[in-house]
This record gives C-alpha cells, structure tokens and sequence, in this order.
C-alpha cells in the first residue's frame, strides 16, 4: 500500500514539474481563454493578409460588369496594372481588424462553450466525447462570430464594389460606416446579418465538426 502511494505521490509531482516547465502552454481555465484569443487574433491576421487579394478579385468578377466577363487571371491582371499591389489590397483595414476580432470571438466562444457542455479536454478511446458537443459548440461560435463579421463584410464589400465601378463614394473604410450609420442608422451595419448567420452558423458546425473528428 505504501509503495502505491509513493508511486502515486511521485506521478502528482511529475506532472505539476511537467505543467511547471510547459508554463505559458500549461493547462488553465484562464490561459486557455487568453491562448484563444491570442491565437484567433493571429490566425485571422495571418489568413486575412494571404487571401485578401484573391477575395478582391472574386468580389470584382462577381459584382462588376467591366470585370465580370473576364477570367481570374485576366481580371488579377487588369487590377495590378491598374493600381498595383495596393488595388489587391483596397478596403484592406477593416476586414483585417474585423478578422482578427472575428477569430477571436470564434475561438473564445467555441472553447466557453465546450466548457459550459462540459467536453473533456483529453478523451480517451474508452470515454470519448459525444460527436454533438462539438457540433453544438461549433454552431454557437458562428451566432458569435457572424455578429461580429456582418459589418466588416459589409464595409469590405462596398469598397471592394466601388473599385470595380470606378467610382469613389467612399474614401476609406470610416467613410463608409459614418454614411451607413447617417443613412440607415446604426443597425444599418449589420444589413444581412441574417444572412450571415444562415451561413456561419452550419459553416462552423461543419469546421469544428470535422476538426475534432
């Protein structure tokens, strides 16, 4: 009996010398939450800057008649050498902030929301968590992040459209949200948000879905 418990006694110890030399990584409720925001924060900033020039230019071929006809190659093509690298960029601010706040509010709700299921963060074969908290999480996280993705699509588009129509209504991505606002009031940012959701909301459950699968 006393060497079970010197050997359990010594397990305890060397795993608190294990969490103590993990440090940052080591697993806490309030670490995780900082983990999650921090790295949500970064994957959105990392992600936004590689794909932004491919969603101009989608964003272009599907709203803009002089774009519209072309090929992507063409219409990549057509905007560099008509703006540069920056025309890839136009609108660029507030998706990229909007982005990180999204992924942020993605992973911290996806994570409060595991821990409110009570989901085992280390499942074994013989005790796995049930496939429908991860998908309940999941769809969660998308109520959150389609609330804070709506106005930042919204402001990313109508610069976007605005660069395909050759026109200027707007300067920058402030402009924007102060004409919305004087037009349509404050809601009038989160136009389509249920739109937004229909999409988020089935979209995370599917990613978290086959993430954790």
């Amino acid at each position: 009996r006393q060497a079970g418990e010197g050997s359990g006694a010594g397990g305890a110890m060397a795993e608190q010398q294990a969490r103590a030399k993990l440090g940052w990584f080591a697993g806490s409720e309030s670490k995780d939450r900082s983990r999650d925001l921090l790295s949500g924060m970064l994957s959105g900033f990392v992600c936004k800057t590689f794909e932004y020039p491919f969603d101009t230019i989608k964003v272009l071929q599907q709203t803009s008649p002089k774009y519209g006809q072309l090929s992507a190659m063409q219409c990549f093509s057509n905007t560099f050498q008509q703006g540069g690298v920056r025309a890839l960029y136009q609108g660029l601010t507030s998706p990229l902030l909007g982005a990180m706040f999204e992924n942020a509010t993605l992973f911290v709700a996806y994570g409060a929301m595991k821990s409110a299921l009570e989901v085992d963060p280390s499942p074994t074969l013989s005790n796995p968590v049930p496939m429908w908290k991860y998908l309940v999480s999941g769809g969660g996280s998308g109520v959150f992040s389609a609330f804070v993705l709506t106005p930042v699509e919204l402001v990313k588009c109508r610069l976007q459209i605005q660069q395909g129509a050759g026109t200027r209504e707007y300067s920058g991505p402030i402009d924007v949200v102060a004409k919305t606002v004087r037009k349509s009031g404050i809601q009038g940012l989160w136009k389509g948000n249920l739109s937004c959701l229909i999409r988020e909301v089935p979209g995370n459950v599917a990613w978290f879905g086959a993430y954790e699968l």
